[in-house]
């Protein structure tokens, strides 16, 4: 798991630092069931949605791009007490801190070495089935909530949608089966985690699939994303058309040319435009169609 940050970790260190999360989550939010989530696409965002998860915790991820009133009423509609957020997005994002922002970069400065290495032998000594029975939550994945997902507001107050961790296991099964997904793919994520196919196809799949991922928080950054993809020989890549055009003007064939699959959704794909790309990148854009109630693929062109 690396970001553009130049941050990199192996799965085993992912996982000693979810399971230190956790912990703490644990024990500084027991009375709180969905914690709020202001963090780009990234290690540290993906760490946090970890974290939570682990804890038991709904994560919502907020839309930090709709507004502080449509935000303020989709924290009131979640009853969210806490948010977490670092210092340095907030900063970029000339973004002020809200009542009950709590900055990961505090609570990640006080785990400790020693208990770093000790998290770390756990998880990689004891037996995965104990290790899941000690850690995982003792609860329902098909009515539990791996997340709630906040509309932009366009047609009223924010809707929240609700996903189960069914929901969101099932759509990535079916996904991976469309894509032929294997261990060794590595995922470009360049989708916030507020949005569905963000969250489920950049974070999740990821994680339930072992695959590999790289995340860069700005989707337009065209540059910065051919390198990411040819530094981190990055497989899939799951984005919009507009995205895509971006990297049509801005990136060179050889940018791209570890990718087997790029999906693109939220929007129309021009049939003028995907020939374009074809012709230069030599990938056939798959076109997918979803909504965020459904996790959110319906469906996607058989590669």
């Amino acid at each position: 798991m690396a970001d553009s940050t130049g941050r990199a970790l192996t799965f085993g260190q992912a996982l000693t630092a979810s399971l230190m999360l956790a912990k703490r989550f644990r024990r500084l939010y027991a009375d709180q069931q969905r914690v709020g989530v202001l963090l780009p696409a990234s290690v540290g965002g993906a760490l946090v949605n970890m974290g939570l998860m682990l804890a038991g915790k709904t994560p919502v991820n907020l839309n930090f791009t709709i507004g502080a009133e449509a935000m303020d009423a989709a924290i009131a509609k979640a009853d969210i007490k806490t948010i977490l957020a670092s210092k340095v997005f907030l900063a970029k994002a000339k973004l002020e801190p809200r009542p009950g922002t709590v900055f990961i970069e505090e609570m990640m400065s006080g785990l400790g070495k020693s208990e770093r290495l000790l998290t770390y032998a756990r998880a990689m000594l004891t037996p995965t089935p104990m290790l899941v029975a000690a850690e995982a939550p003792k609860g329902d994945p098909f009515t539990d909530l791996a997340t709630i997902m906040f509309s932009s507001g366009s047609t009223g107050e924010p809707k929240g949608v609700m996903l189960s961790h069914h929901n969101v296991i099932s759509n990535l099964e079916a996904i991976a089966q469309i894509l032929g997904a294997v261990d060794e793919d590595r995922v470009m994520g360049v989708l916030p985690f507020f949005h569905a196919f963000g969250f489920t196809g950049t974070l999740c799949m990821p994680l339930v699939l072992g695959m590999g991922v790289v995340y860069h928080p700005n989707p337009l950054d065209a540059k910065s994303i051919g390198g990411l993809i040819r530094k981190y020989k990055a497989t899939l890549l799951i984005s919009t058309p507009t995205f895509c055009q971006a990297y049509y003007r801005a990136c060179a064939p050889e940018d791209l040319a570890t990718l087997r699959h790029v999906v693109v959704g939220a929007e129309r794909l021009r049939p003028d435009f995907a020939e374009q790309f074809k012709q230069k990148f030599g990938i056939q854009l798959l076109e997918g169609y979803g909504a965020t109630e459904m996790g959110p693929v319906v469906a996607v062109n058989v590669p």
